[in-house]
């Protein structure tokens, strides 16, 4: 019998993981859940070493965030899951996103909860997805529960889209400045020096390093690519050891510009996912472990985890992430209020919705100061640059007069 690797969360909310035997990855979900555990994700593990090159390709992105959305319609419709799921298929022929939901209707209709489903038919998302679908199932709400599983996810994709906008100008910026800065050094600056080489004159200073760094790079592009993969290939392994990790994401929370975006962006987050599993029944420590693994910057991720244990012994999770600087005075004070007019998860949703109105106007500060910045420089190099090579043109003018 084929043997699966699992992530659950038992019934204190702490995640715990294994390996059993089980005929298919559904089975082994249910196993889980007869246990009393809540699975995250059971995969095969012969995919450990071996991962099937048919690998079924699950939603990502704004493709995610559509087929719950269009899924959450159908179901709060009344209509059964198995034919909403048939539906949204029908709507989307031909894509990842049809394929993926006849892929979880023929598990609905062999008798699994939409849960299991996903859990089987998509390891890789987000833990907190099952766990916001299986409480909606507990609780006869699953429509609602969708509802609030597909605001996540178009919050998450509008907070990576905005972050890619805000880039997308100074990319743009820094791309020309390069392609014009090769195109006087591998243009202009060639076709003068031979100018002075005739007339035995030494060109001027700024057409001879010009000169030397364009035929090093020519030489050495070999050497200098490898180099390059070199440090990428560095910078992602030593970024995947979590003291690493962990302390490059300290780092950057305490950077004067990028730090405060970074930490209101994941608060919103944060404050987000957890108040949606709150407001959907999930226990409040399960949330946090759920919240936990879905925050994007390890800090955040260990102030949570730290609060749970504190939160299991009775403190109240403001007071538990007092200790914890990470989590910026705004924010434990709408977890006070909303703990002592017992309604968290509201005012978790509240300040998710401060935290990303506080974090948009940062990035348009962000950008604003930045975009002149970048034209200021780029100017300066880019003008001083021509200037000197001006300048070298003149003087092969006065080299022609006499």
């Amino acid at each position: 019998m084929p043997t699966f690797d699992y992530a659950a969360l038992d019934a204190t909310g702490r995640e715990t993981s294994g390996t059993l035997e089980a005929a298919t990855a559904a089975d082994a979900a249910e196993q889980l859940t007869r246990r009393g555990l809540l699975p995250l994700r059971t995969v095969a593990a012969t995919n450990r070493e071996a991962p099937s090159v048919t690998r079924r390709k699950t939603p990502r992105g704004a493709d995610l965030s559509t087929f719950v959305r269009q899924l959450a319609t159908l179901v709060g419709a009344a209509l059964p899951l198995d034919q909403a799921l048939k539906l949204v298929a029908a709507q989307n022929p031909g894509s990842t996103v049809g394929a993926f939901a006849l892929r979880l209707a023929d598990a609905v209709a062999g008798g699994r909860s939409l849960s299991l489903a996903l859990t089987e038919q998509a390891s890789d998302l987000p833990s907190f997805a099952p766990a916001l679908v299986k409480s909606g199932e507990t609780r006869g709400t699953l429509a609602p529960a969708l509802v609030d599983l597909a605001r996540i996810l178009e919050q998450r994709q509008a907070v990576s889209l905005r972050v890619r906008g805000a880039l997308l100008y100074p990319a743009v910026l820094i791309g020309v400045a390069l392609f014009a800065v090769a195109v006087v050094l591998g243009v202009l600056v060639p076709t003068l020096l031979p100018l002075f080489q005739e007339s035995n004159r030494p060109p001027p200073t700024v057409l001879r390093v010009a000169d030397g760094v364009t035929s090093f790079v020519f030489a050495a592009w070999p050497v200098l690519l490898g180099l390059l993969a070199l440090a990428i290939l560095t910078g992602r392994a030593l970024l995947r050891r979590a003291g690493v990790r962990e302390g490059v994401d300290r780092f950057v929370i305490r950077l004067p510009v990028v730090g405060p975006l970074i930490v209101d962006t994941n608060v919103g987050i944060v404050a987000r996912t957890l108040g949606m599993l709150l407001a959907n029944g999930v226990p409040l420590v399960d949330a946090l472990r759920v919240t936990a693994s879905v925050a994007g910057n390890r800090s955040f991720r260990r102030a949570l985890e730290g609060a749970i244990g504190r939160v299991k012994e009775g403190t109240s999770l403001s007071r538990a992430l007092a200790n914890d600087p990470v989590f910026p005075d705004l924010a434990r004070r709408f977890i006070a209020i909303g703990e002592d007019a017992s309604r968290l998860d509201a005012m978790l949703l509240h300040l998710a919705d401060a935290a990303d109105a506080q974090a948009t106007r940062r990035l348009e500060g962000a950008l604003n100061l930045l975009s002149p910045v970048l034209t200021i420089v780029i100017g300066v190099v880019i003008g001083g640059l021509i200037l000197s090579v001006m300048q070298a043109i003149l003087s092969v003018n006065d080299l022609a007069v006499r």
